[in-house]
């Protein structure tokens, strides 16, 4: 499995961005604004990359799992803001 790193620049959007992509949930708003675990985590024991050939969207998801049960899940994605909002809920 490969690993990207890289940066992901986040920034405050205003609402006419976010109504493109049917982001009108304070939820997704949030996450987009306040990502949660942004980032590759160090103690992973599973990283997966995966790429969208259509749009370019790429996700990497860092887990720390235990005993069958994900302890830790962090995200890195380079993409629109609906794939960084939703990986950051899924987060």
């Amino acid at each position: 499995m490969s690993l990207h790193v890289g940066t992901i620049d986040v920034q405050r959007v205003d609402n006419h961005e976010l109504d493109g992509y049917g982001m009108n949930d304070d939820t997704l708003r949030d996450h987009l604004e306040n990502p949660c675990n942004r980032g590759l985590l160090r103690t992973a024991t599973l990283t997966g990359t995966k790429r969208n050939p259509v749009c370019a969207d790429e996700v990497t998801l860092s887990l720390k799992v235990e005993a069958s049960i994900i302890e830790e899940a962090w995200h890195q994605v380079r993409g629109c803001l609906l794939c960084r909002a939703s990986a950051s809920v899924l987060c």
